[in-house]
């Protein structure tokens, strides 16, 4: 619309809450959505003129199926509790995922089909090594920082001298600004001598190792 500006690709992006994915970052990582969606629903629709969703579904093995299920599962289970974490940490609709996790949360079984579908033909159309990197995405989500998130958040509400450098907010800044990290990570040295937060980490040995695991990834530069 030459009046308002508006076209397909932007009212795609405000429907599913996209904008904030173009300018919300993490550390020194840049926004995770920086390509051209237009570009992207372009060759999308150019795809499906050409292979309609299910046309081969009578083809294939059941083995191929089962397989796209369990990667689907995956993918959807990482983005939505990645989501609610981000929406304590950063505020509703942070980095553009809320309303595709709503979405997933929403989901009935036709539509389930449906998204079955849709994942197969990505990979009909040669994106198998972008899935495999949001597979691998998922896996160390699952594996690594939900766990980490997860205990981090029970030792704040079962020791509570963390509890303020542990709140969700504060968190949320520490993954956006080194100088906060630095000093989250500097109090947390100090609440490592504290009596309760040892008897804590002696009971729950699964966080420190998730704690090694995660080895300060998010803020290594390059």
């Amino acid at each position: 619309d030459p009046e308002t500006g508006i076209d397909e690709r932007s009212i795609i992006e405000i429907g599913f809450g996209l904008r904030r994915a173009h300018t919300n970052r993490l550390a020194n990582a840049g926004p995770w959505l920086t390509g051209d969606t237009g570009e992207v629903l372009q060759k999308l629709s150019s795809h499906l003129r050409q292979l309609p969703l299910g046309e081969d579904l009578s083809t294939v093995p059941e083995a191929d199926l089962t397989k796209a299920c369990e990667e689907v599962r995956s993918i959807f289970s990482a983005f939505e509790s990645i989501s609610g974490i981000f929406d304590l940490m950063f505020s509703r609709g942070a980095f553009g995922f809320s309303i595709f996790a709503n979405v997933i949360r929403e989901l009935g079984p036709q539509d389930q089909a449906m998204m079955l579908l849709f994942w197969r033909m990505f990979r009909s159309w040669g994106l198998g090594p972008n899935i495999d990197q949001l597979l691998e995405v998922a896996h160390q989500w699952h594996q690594v920082w939900l766990p980490l998130f997860q205990g981090l958040e029970q030792l704040r509400n079962e020791v509570p001298v963390t509890a303020e450098v542990l709140a969700p907010k504060q968190m949320g800044l520490a993954l956006r600004w080194k100088l906060t990290m630095k000093w989250v990570l500097e109090m947390a040295h100090q609440f490592a001598q504290d009596p309760d937060v040892k008897a804590f980490f002696t009971s729950h040995p699964e966080l420190i190792k998730a704690i090694e695991a995660s080895n300060n990834d998010l803020f290594t530069d390059g």
